[in-house]
This record gives structure tokens, C-alpha cells and sequence, in this order.
């Protein structure tokens, strides 16, 4: 899923496996990685991982909509 801003900037790709949830930033030509397994707990190191991201994903919205 291509994630663009407000003005059809593309902030991002997020892409969604079985196995990762990988988020890559072109402006900072970075990749971030989180086991999938993990997204759909609620735990200190989920909330680690979604602060570092450079935009906002709320993850029970984003593995919803998704997956419908």
C-alpha cells in the first residue's frame, strides 16, 4: 500500500507479509521491519517500533483495512 500526504507527496510503501510488516521511507531510503506476528499485540516493543516510523499508523486500523 502506497501511503501519500496531503498534496500527493509518497511518504512511503508499507507492505504486509505473513511473516513482516515493512515500512520504506524513499526520503530517508530506509526500511523499516516489525515481525507481524507481534502487530497485533499490544506490547512495549510494537509502541518502540511505531514511534520510530517518520509517519503515524494506528495498527488495528491499518491490519483492518488491509485485510478487508
Amino acid at each position: 500500500m502506497e501511503i501519500t500526504g496531503p498534496l500527493g507527496i509518497r511518504l512511503g510503501l508499507l507492505i504486509m507479509n505473513k511473516e513482516w510488516v515493512m515500512l520504506f521511507v524513499p526520503r530517508e531510503k530506509t526500511v523499516y521491519r516489525f515481525p507481524a506476528a507481534e502487530m497485533t499485540k499490544d506490547t512495549l516493543r510494537r509502541e518502540r517500533f511505531l514511534k520510530l516510523l517518520p509517519m503515524p499508523i494506528i495498527p488495528d486500523l491499518s491490519i483492518n483495512a488491509l485485510l478487508t
